[in-house]
């Protein structure tokens, strides 16, 4: 699509094909003219493009009623974008912060809890006020960060998302969100080749990828972090049937932190995208968590994390029994598999321009059938 400058709009122009903000929500269609107040609208939520397809009109076109196109709520669909932009924005602040973090232990062997403390306490209201959004971890990108970085700050959204679930003090939270932002800091001592290799590892390199939960416990120790901190870096990677490292602890020999951040650091694992492998989807990276429920990971702590996030995590696309496509956009802790929903297509596909929302739990006709495949996800993403 052609980018448009906002500066350079004319007020009541009409445009041959569809006029979309961000990319994904209709603006205006050919029978309806960019207006002034629009212009000035998206000049008031400091919008600097506008993209379309098509060419200037001095004249509607009238649309068919076929291709299924009708303008959006400006004033909401502009608030949903400028949120998310918000989101983004509070995201890739909180992974710069870290990478300042670990470049200034890695030069002076310098790491201060307070600090950390200080922008942990940012996440818990910023969760409350924005939760559908922030917890949108397909929307959380961020390219200037390595994965260590951009993962260590998922996992702390998340594990402070599921304590608030588990009604954790206060107190407990930040440590858990501590622990959560540091809990790969051992990494750190480790050569760059080893933490980036893809795999095919030999077993002195392996050995040396079991010890980083020990660097870390130390690294934070002799920093002075909270004992309970300190534990929880150190058994991360503890699974409850003893097959974890680096001490095969089994069940209640585990904290609640550290069976907390195994869940979620490997669900956050799962669904990232790296150099070598494509991330899961969130439903996906859901289910490989339950397969693993009991025997790998804490029962309660899987349970939280479903009820956090649901079966169908937001921004999971997928294909409903009547044929039409929808995404998540709101999640149902009384209803785990039945979400709230966005209807994106009609039942022949054709694209909806205007907003659609369902409660899976009040409608007895409509149900999710399936996922979208890759694939279909991408089709969709073309028209």
């Amino acid at each position: 699509m052609k980018e448009l400058e906002i500066k350079s709009l004319k007020p009541d122009t009409y445009y041959t094909a569809p006029v979309f903000i961000d990319k994904e929500y209709i603006l205006t269609t050919p029978d309806m003219p960019l207006s002034n107040n629009i212009i000035e609208k998206l000049k008031k939520w400091q919008f600097s493009y506008i993209y379309t397809d098509g060419e200037t009109s001095n004249k509607p076109i009238v649309a068919t009623e076929e291709s299924g196109l009708q303008a959006t709520n400006l004033n909401e669909d502009l608030t949903v974008v400028e949120v998310r932009k918000e989101t983004q924005v509070f995201f890739r602040e909180l992974c710069g912060f870290l990478e300042n973090t670990f470049e200034t232990y890695k030069a002076r062997e310098l790491i201060n809890y307070n600090f950390i403390v200080e922008h942990i306490k940012k996440i818990t209201p910023f969760i409350k006020e924005k939760r559908d959004f922030i917890l949108d971890m397909s929307n959380l990108k961020v390219t200037e960060h390595n994965y260590l970085i951009s993962h260590s700050v998922k996992t702390a959204i998340l594990s402070i998302a599921l304590a608030e679930f588990l009604k954790l003090p206060q107190h407990k939270i930040i440590e858990l969100g501590a622990a959560a932002m540091t809990h790969k800091i051992g990494m750190l001592k480790l050569p760059e080749s080893i933490v980036t290799n893809p795999g095919g590892l030999k077993d002195a390199e392996w050995n040396a990828i079991k010890a980083y939960p020990i660097l870390g416990y130390k690294i934070l120790q002799t920093a002075s972090f909270p004992s309970a901190v300190c534990l929880a870096v150190l058994e991360h990677q503890e699974r409850n049937n003893g097959t974890g490292y680096p001490r095969k602890q089994v069940g209640d020999q585990i904290s609640l932190y550290g069976k907390i951040l195994a869940v979620i650091s490997s669900y956050c694992a799962a669904i990232e995208k790296r150099p070598f492998k494509s991330g899961k989807d969130a439903h996906m990276g859901i289910m490989d968590i339950l397969k693993s429920m009991g025997k790998q990971y804490d029962v309660k702590v899987v349970q939280a994390l479903i009820y956090t996030l649901s079966l169908y995590p937001i921004g999971t696309k997928v294909l409903l029994s009547n044929n039409s496509v929808a995404v998540v956009v709101k999640t149902n802790s009384a209803n785990p598999n039945q979400p709230i929903i966005k209807v994106l297509t009609s039942e022949e596909g054709a694209p909806l321009a205007d907003n659609v929302v369902m409660d899976l739990s009040q409608n007895t006709k409509i149900q999710i059938s399936r996922l979208l495949t890759q694939s279909e996800i991408l089709k969709l993403s073309a028209k």
